[in-house]
């Protein structure tokens, strides 16, 4: 057995092919406008768009970079 108890010394990483990233989304209906951001994997980020789109006149679900998240705007998970 090589390092780690893995064959050959190898170390293996594995990632998620639905990596987390940051969504910025906007639901407007009538006078009612919702923005905020929420950290989703993709599969995730288009149900949510395909919710809001039944309910909301407009809708936009766009990844952004990390770099651009508004802090104040940003919907963490519940403890």
């Amino acid at each position: 057995m090589g390092v780690g108890g893995h064959p050959h010394g190898r170390t293996i990483v594995l990632t998620s092919k639905y990596a987390m990233q940051y969504y910025y989304v906007l639901a407007r209906k009538g006078s009612q406008c919702h923005r905020y951001y929420v950290q989703l994997d993709p599969e995730s980020a288009d149900i949510l768009h395909d919710s809001l789109e039944q309910r909301y006149d407009l809708v936009q679900v766009c990844d952004v970079p990390d770099n651009t998240v508004e802090p104040e705007l940003l919907i963490t998970p519940a403890p």
